[in-house]
């Protein structure tokens, strides 16, 4: 969502240049309530549940109102926020994002987190004259790994709507790669898609036939990482356990998994950790993994969901820490019509 400013008239586009401005009478009162002139912002609409987590579901059904008489009324029930991540311009002033994570920490976490910052203070930047340098800034020695979803890179090298997902302790700075780079492990990626309560079927899915995909003659070879992190404390089950558990099951599982999308729960830190959905497959993934396109109407644009139709791809999934499949009731070509 983009959203932009000047004098008393506020604008808010969604991202297929829908004018969404009326849907969310709450964000447009408070943007044009703030002291600037003119702005234009690059942010994110959220509806919280009764947990307080953001809920993609309710959050698509209240952007699916037009009639002003709902609007008013859902304001009540399914209140909307907005979180911005860039601001595009300010008072006349073109501004760029710099990569900085301000989503997914709670107060604990802050905390924790800041505690295991204070030894590696340093007074400079450790990357020399690249990043902020204002007063508010800390700059530390780079010796911790987090893990962090993000939508896409920018065009200068940051990350568009980031958000924290957790610390990774088996992670050592030196082996985290860029996407795209040569030997990338799987679990130092952090690029899902949270769909939150969404984990199936979406309303307005259409199936596309999709480009035909070479597939690559090398072997089906995956490389297995951290076996033995424990997944299960209370049980002492590893994540090796869980992959052994999958091979077991593959010749049982896979009938009802073949030619069906999928989405998987991933858990990095464990079934104790915080874990998220991701419905598109990573730009990562191998070329003989499956992947097949999906257009969903609601969000305009086509959705890369895995397909495991073979051991190797449930082996696959599973070393990228999925404890949970997700199968459509539907089968490609038929996918508006479940079994």
């Amino acid at each position: 969502m983009v959203a932009g400013g000047r004098g008393e008239d506020v604008e808010m586009l969604g991202r297929s240049g829908e004018d969404i401005t009326a849907r969310c009478p709450e964000i447009a009162e408070a943007l044009g309530a703030l002291m600037v002139e003119h702005f234009v912002l690059d942010g994110e609409i959220i509806a919280h549940d009764a947990s307080g987590r953001p809920s993609f579901q309710r959050l698509q059904k209240r952007m699916l109102l037009t009639k002003p008489a709902d609007v008013a009324a859902a304001t009540a029930r399914v209140p909307v926020r907005a979180v911005f991540f860039d601001s595009l311009a300010l008072e006349g002033h073109e501004l760029r994002h710099v990569t900085r994570v301000g989503g997914g920490f709670d107060d604990a976490m802050q905390e924790k987190i800041w505690a295991q910052l204070q030894p590696l203070a340093r007074p400079t930047s450790p990357f020399g004259g690249t990043g902020p340098g204002g007063r508010e800034d800390h700059w530390v020695e780079p010796r911790l790994v987090c893990e962090v979803r993000f939508t896409e890179w920018t065009g200068d090298g940051g990350l568009r709507h980031p958000i924290f997902l957790g610390m990774r302790t088996d992670k050592k700075p030196e082996e985290v790669r860029r996407e795209g780079e040569p030997e990338a492990e799987i679990e130092a990626q952090g690029d899902a898609i949270i769909a939150g309560e969404d984990d199936g079927e979406a309303a307005g899915a259409t199936p596309r036939p999709a480009a035909p995909r070479a597939r690559a003659e090398a072997p089906h070879e995956v490389r297995l990482s951290n076996l033995k992190k424990v997944f299960w404390p209370d049980q002492g089950y590893t994540k090796g356990d869980l992959i052994a558990y999958y091979d077991a099951i593959a010749p049982y599982m896979l009938p009802y998994l073949r030619d069906r999308p999928i989405v998987l729960t991933r858990y990095p830190d464990g079934i104790q950790g915080k874990s998220f959905f991701q419905k598109d497959a990573p730009v990562f993934v191998p070329d003989w993994v499956r992947r097949e396109s999906v257009y969903f109407r609601d969000s305009d644009r086509d959705i890369q969901f895995f397909v495991i139709d073979d051991p190797e791809t449930l082996r696959y999934v599973a070393n990228m820490g999925t404890i949970l499949i997700h199968m459509w009731c539907s089968r490609l070509g038929s996918v508006e019509r479940s079994d």
